[in-house]
């Protein structure tokens, strides 16, 4: 980092710039690196700052001596960081360059020309070229003493190089550390060596728990490599300066996935960056402050920290304005405790109602602003409170809503440490449903299966998908279950190996693994919400959230494979294994605590439920895992297999029998017709499907209950049913034609199936028969979702268009079903 000293050439920025735009209009920043530039004005004017983003008495201020004390002793040498730490420094700062024979020393430059003094042969050129042995003949003090002679110290002449192994050894855990790591790129293997000194000197659990370790660099690939190794090690990615303009590096959602800070100059740190990176839960540690006037006005502005190379400057500056410093690492980790951390999401809209859900990373209070008006010109508001007990996320109901009107809304989150203590939203949007009466037109999305089988987040693209289903301005989307794989990891490598898909790492483990206790259900707790918060911390995942309302549905992988809510164990296999119904009641409570989900008063497990939309669609979502039978019980009368359960199948039944709208759909989360389940020979079938496999799993569906459901419909004579699915990870468009009551008159309806959003992808399978089914597209091995749309033909009825759309955005060539109501 550039400071008051010559040090060469400025580094070229890897990042291409975004102007700055008015403080009322602060759009988000473009990525470099697989990214979104924000375009939604309601995005664009929830940026505004001013005095929102100015720091509290209560906030902490990081002082960190700038290569030690280098105002006052040779940098990156024992004697400066001794200073430093006596003259009120928080943490000390190591540049790293590796030496020819791999060892890591202290040394801001590549080369060794500008700060030591000795043998040409060993103290001149490239580092990198240049064995430890070399290097320990250079005097790196005397120069300090010719250029800064008003500082200067007979003690300081003769001063060596410090090795990174010899830091750590003298300061041990008694000092707080910010490392760069150098010229990653020029130096394979940097990133490893500082991991395992890490490692040796007992450094990398503090540094993970209390950020007593912050390691950065002006290198992303650096940094993201050291993320993939190490995914609790704090992180912060440096910003280049960018010297008489006006445009600064900030790809800030890329950033926020991989560090928890960025360092910007401080020419380029301003009151518009501080907001939207605070907004993103990212500190900010501009470089390098040396004016008491400069560290003040950076402080009002909001800054979490600073590099200073005169640390006593800056601790009396604190002092004088009250903010605390010399606090370090301790509290650095929480400075942002009410920071909105995973976005937010609408849901459960009806005419006069919604549901806003937002996660902070710590306790808050929430309020929620909402208006038909963009600019929130008569705006109502709503509060709520993100507590400990629901993994700090919130959810709070809106009222007084009109029917079939887009309403924008934000978010606040404050954690009662003044303005400094408060975090704003983007702007949301949702639609709420038309009367009965409206015979608007009206498009939904639906998918499932997001992070499974080893395909998660991928480096430098996310869930990209998510994009995609934004942009076609979707009136809702329903989250068709499997939006997360609890039973799965994320390891950096995904399952294509070295040289394939990489992901993003997850630091969390399956629910399955042999070292999670099931017993414990503290520990249990934990793994659902880290799976959640994984998926929702993705950027694109966040914004298709809040430009649209869900409505949120479980299947099996929300808590394990093939799971029953009712079973006393999970499958024969682990009979013996104690602690299952934790699994299921911290599975379901995750569930309802990360999605924009009430509980029901008088059912509070309840999640099947259903909603009318205008005059022309109902929807019903069932829930095919709270109420139904082991899998492995065999598909007779005797044993009245279920998978609704009686209550469910009774309510699905007066729903659709009773219902005016011309199209009925039933959100699955099992298919109809294709057999499903892990070793189902074994274990049985998962969904309503025998199969026609000959062997036990052929009598183990739940067919006789779909008979029963298809039977009534046929009865009833109740037309234009259609459901959607996800579940088997390959698209399929199926029509139904069966004679299910006997009367000699057809039933007719459909079912889609779509998926997977971001997971395995497989080839279709072969349908079971039983219902007649007829196939008129399938294609697998494909990230998909489908998208149903219903307005009204050229003939005055009310069509309903079906399609599968790929992550690309195309529809799949035969995919499309335009239907006629019966």
């Amino acid at each position: 980092m550039n400071d008051h000293l010559d040090l060469g050439p400025r580094l070229t920025s890897p990042w291409p710039p975004f102007p700055r735009r008015a403080a009322t209009a602060l759009v988000a920043v473009c990525l470099a690196l697989g990214g979104l530039i924000a375009t939604d004005p309601a995005e664009a004017i929830s940026h505004g700052v001013g005095g929102d983003a100015q720091r509290s008495a209560n906030e902490i201020v990081l002082n960190v001596g700038h290569r030690g004390a280098s105002g006052y002793a040779p940098e990156h040498t024992i004697a400066s960081y001794d200073l430093a730490l006596e003259l009120g420094a928080d943490y000390i700062e190591q540049d790293l360059q590796l030496t020819r024979d791999g060892i890591l020393v202290s040394l801001h430059d590549e080369t060794l020309d500008r700060t030591t003094k000795g043998p040409s042969a060993n103290c001149t050129g490239l580092v990198i070229t240049k064995t430890l042995r070399q290097i320990k003949t250079c005097d790196v003090g005397s120069w300090f003493n010719e250029t800064y002679p008003q500082y200067a110290r007979p003690e300081y002449v003769g001063l060596k190089i410090p090795t990174l192994e010899q830091v750590f050894r003298r300061y041990g855990k008694s000092t707080n550390y910010y490392i760069e790591t150098k010229n990653p790129e020029a130096a394979p293997g940097m990133e490893q060596e500082l991991l395992r000194l890490m490692d040796k000197y007992e450094l990398s659990k503090p540094a993970a728990e209390r950020w007593q370790v912050l390691v950065q660099s002006f290198s992303p690939t650096s940094l993201q490599k050291t993320h993939r190794l190490r995914p609790r090690l704090p992180l912060i990615q440096l910003l280049p300066a960018f010297e008489g303009t006006t445009e600064v590096a900030a790809p800030l959602d890329l950033v926020r996935t991989y560090a928890v800070g960025i360092g910007p100059s401080k020419n380029d740190t301003d009151a518009e960056l501080i907001a939207a990176a605070h907004s993103r839960c990212l500190d900010v540690h501009p470089y390098t402050v040396n004016e008491a006037n400069e560290m003040a006005n950076l402080i009002e502005l909001g800054v979490d920290g600073m590099f200073t190379n005169f640390p006593d400057r800056l601790d009396d500056v604190l002092a004088e304005d009250a903010v605390p410093g010399k606090r370090g690492s301790r509290l650095a980790a929480n400075g942002w405790s009410s920071c909105i951390s995973h976005g937010i999401a609408s849901g459960e809209v009806r005419p006069h109602r919604a549901v806003v859900w937002a996660r902070t990373n710590g306790r808050a209070d929430v309020r929620v602003a909402y208006d038909s008006d963009v600019h929130f010109s008569s705006p109502q508001f709503s509060r709520g409170e993100a507590g400990k007990s629901k993994g700090f996320a919130a959810k709070v109901t809106l009222g007084k809503l009109d029917p079939g009107t887009v309403y924008y809304y934000k978010v606040t989150a404050t954690s009662g440490h003044g303005a400094a203590g408060t975090s704003h939203s983007p702007v949301g949007r949702f639609k709420t449903p038309p009367e009965p009466s409206d015979g608007a037109p009206v498009s939904f999305v639906w998918g499932g299966d997001v992070g499974g089988q080893g395909y998660c987040r991928r480096v430098g693209e996310g869930y990209p998908i998510f994009s995609t289903m934004q942009s076609l301005n979707p009136d809702f989307f329903v989250a068709n279950g499997d939006m997360i794989y609890a039973d799965g990891d994320c390891p950096a490598e995904g399952p294509d190996g070295a040289g394939g898909w990489e992901n993003i790492p997850g630091d969390f483990p399956s629910i399955i693994d042999p070292t999670v206790d099931w017993t414990d259900r503290a520990v249990v707790r934990e793994v659902y919400r880290d799976h959640w918060r994984y998926n929702r911390a993705d950027p694109d995942f966040q914004r298709f959230l809040r430009s649209t309302s869900m409505y949120a549905q479980w299947d099996d992988h929300e808590v394990v494979n093939d799971f029953g809510a009712r079973w006393n164990y999970w499958n024969a296999d682990n009979k013996g294994r104690a602690g299952y119904k934790n699994l299921v009641q911290e599975g379901r409570k995750a569930l309802f605590d990360f999605n924009p989900l009430r509980r029901k008063a008088n059912d509070r497990n309840r999640i099947y439920r259903a909603f009318r939309w205008g005059h022309d669609l109902d929807v019903s979502i069932i829930d095919a895992r709270s109420y139904r039978s082991r899998n492995d019980v065999a598909d007779t009368a005797m044993n009245d297999k279920t998978l609704l359960g009686r209550e469910q199948l009774r309510w699905l039944k007066h729903r659709l029998a009773n219902s005016d709208a011309t199209w009925k759909v039933v959100s699955s989360d099992v298919p109809i017709s294709v057999p499903t389940g892990s070793d189902a020979g074994v274990f049985g079938r998962d969904a309503w499907a025998d199969g026609t496999e000959p062997d036990f799993s052929a009598r183990t569906g739940f067919e006789r209950e779909l008979s029963k459901l298809l039977r009534f419909l046929d009865r009833k004579d109740i037309a234009n049913v259609v459901f959607v699915t996800t579940d088997v990870h390959f698209a399929d468009s199926i029509r139904y034609s069966t004679d299910a009551d006997g009367d000699g008159d057809r039933l007719l309806f459909h079912e889609f199936i779509t998926g997977p959003l971001n997971a395995i992808a497989v080839p279709p399978a072969e349908l079971d028969p039983t219902f007649s089914p007829t196939s008129l597209y399938a294609e697998g091995e494909l990230f998909n979702f489908g998208h149903i749309r219903i307005e009204m033909a050229a003939d005055g009825q009310p069509r309903l268009s079906a399609s599968v759309i790929d992550e690309a955005g195309d529809v799949r060539p035969g995919s499309e079903e335009v239907l006629a109501p019966r």
